[in-house]
């Protein structure tokens, strides 16, 4: 699954079909999450990825990386509401989750909703440790932000 993450075309596209076939190896959510990633990237079918990916949010509510990946499929077909409901998920079953965080304020910024982008974007800070822009004050940073998300 690397490959395919770190966009490695063929590379991915192997490691999602070795993955396939031992699956009968994994858990049951490993095994939608593969057949998910297998309807994605080999067949082609976002459909059933997406009907795969909601089948796993309702067998197992509290997974967050479920809940990960069901937001990135609406996302990817432009279901901004939807991807921020799953994410909201994510951040009920851990508040904290910087790639949540970071997510759903690109999805508010998908709705023109600026001002709660931002506000998510301020809630991903403080994991942010060695981000060289860190001494910049946050109203500097929020006013430049402002400018650039706002048309």
């Amino acid at each position: 699954m690397a490959h395919y993450m770190l966009a490695n075309g063929r590379e991915g596209t192997e490691a999602v079909k070795k993955a396939r076939e031992f699956s009968l190896k994994a858990t049951e959510l490993e095994r939608l999450l593969i057949e998910a990633q297998y309807a994605s990237v080999v067949e082609n079918d976002r459909e059933k990825r997406l009907r795969i990916l909601q089948e796993a949010a309702e067998k197992y509510p509290k997974d967050k990386e479920v809940h990960t990946y069901l937001a990135m499929a609406y996302s990817s077909r432009g279901a901004h509401e939807q991807s921020i409901d799953e994410y909201n998920k994510v951040l009920a079953l851990d508040p904290n989750n910087p790639d949540a965080l970071n997510m759903i304020a690109y999805e508010h910024m998908g709705i023109k909703d600026f001002d709660k982008a931002v506000e998510y974007l301020k809630d991903t800070w403080p994991f942010c440790p060695d981000n060289p822009t860190r001494s910049i004050p946050w109203p500097k940073r929020i006013s430049g932000w402002a400018s650039w998300m706002r048309p």
